[in-house]
């Protein structure tokens, strides 16, 4: 039997564009239904959401600070204007490990906390991580994406449960059905934060050399952030600068995964990304970095994508040349494709859900 709780769940930024408010607006919808959510929004950078939110659902900001360089200091101003609303909650989820720490830190409000990893494990520093272990020991749970997460706090002493990010569904008829062909030119897709540590100007260089090898390819980089300008000027400094595309921040996502043909991952750390699992549902085979979490645990080496060597965009440039000219016209693209789609089915809404469900009673 279904009991009733009241369900506050607190985020950085509701109203930026990225994966963690992705996952926010798709597990609201799932909770919804037979609980009381409420979203807490410690900033408020733009004027409302990018993504929808069930009519059901209130929404409170807890400032009106742009999330920006001081968001840590930013962030604990706006958990104590809210730690009054919280204490009214039977659980809260936390999608950030700064607000998990604050919040788990406070004996009236641990008990209630269930901690939400978005970041791999190494993702922060030491500071951090010796933090977020003392005190997700105390908690009501922590959710991991991954087994390997799973297994390093288990070994930390912290019990965890395994979700992973569920795969939104959008309204086409072209996710979850496999790509025949790659088309001409081949294009790349990217949907991410345009920050430093996601490295996408490796991707242009790859992309530079791709065209002057004489494969014909394109790199589509759909998203925003404070790198913007600059990988703008080294995309107009290379050779083939008119094959690389900048979308900017679009909520029509799924536009993109219909249009491109592989994904692309050169993250410096990567944990379960939203726009991978989406990709994959829509057929898309994915070239990564090796050693980075959330790929780790999707990627099987040519069945659904490749790993590099290493971690140098010349060693990603040698394995799409080789996976490239391997394959054209080579019905191996449309196993990919397929095993792509099937790699993510644990991902879907239903069962996502379904596991939260079961967690927060």
């Amino acid at each position: 039997m279904l009991i009733k709780k009241s369900v506050g769940i607190i985020v950085m930024d509701m109203t930026l564009l990225g994966g963690i408010e992705r996952f926010v607006s798709e597990i609201s919808f799932m909770i919804c239904q037979g609980h009381e959510v409420e979203i807490f929004s410690l900033h408020r950078s733009n004027s409302q959401p990018f993504y929808p939110l069930p009519r059901t659902v209130k929404l409170t900001y807890l400032n009106s600070f742009p999330f920006g360089s001081l968001y840590k200091l930013t962030s604990l101003l706006a958990i104590i204007a809210g730690v009054r609303l919280f204490a009214f909650k039977d659980l809260l989820i936390s999608t950030s490990p700064i607000i998990s720490i604050i919040i788990g830190s406070m004996p009236s409000l641990r008990t209630r906390l269930i901690a939400s990893e978005h970041s791999s494990i190494r993702a922060h520093g030491l500071l951090i991580r010796f933090f977020r272990i003392l005190v997700y020991r105390n908690i009501f749970g922590c959710v991991t994406q991954t087994r390997l997460a799973s297994r390093y706090y288990g070994i930390m002493g912290v019990a965890t449960s395994v979700i992973p990010n569920p795969v939104p569904i959008f309204e086409d008829s072209a996710q979850w059905v496999a790509k025949a062909k790659f088309s001409s030119p081949i294009k790349f897709l990217t949907v991410s934060r345009l920050e430093a540590v996601k490295q996408i100007d490796h991707m242009i260089y790859v992309i530079n050399r791709l065209n002057e090898s004489g494969l014909d390819c394109q790199l589509h980089i759909v998203g925003s952030g404070s790198e913007m300008n600059r990988l703008m000027t080294i995309s107009q400094s290379m050779l083939f600068s008119e094959a690389i595309f900048f979308h900017g921040a679009s909520p029509n996502v799924s536009h993109f995964y219909q249009l491109c043909d592989f994904y692309l991952v050169t993250s410096e750390s990567e944990a379960y990304p939203m726009a991978m699992i989406e990709a994959l549902s829509f057929g898309l085979p994915v070239f990564s970095y090796p050693l980075l979490e959330g790929p780790s645990a999707l990627v099987s080496p040519g069945i659904n994508g490749f790993f590099s060597d290493s971690s140098q965009w010349q060693s990603m440039y040698q394995l799409i040349d080789y996976s490239l000219r391997a394959c054209v016209d080579d019905p191996g693209f449309h196993g990919l494709s397929l095993s792509a789609i099937s790699s993510v089915a644990h991902c879907r809404a239903s069962v996502v859900g379904a596991s939260w469900k079961c967690l927060l009673q």
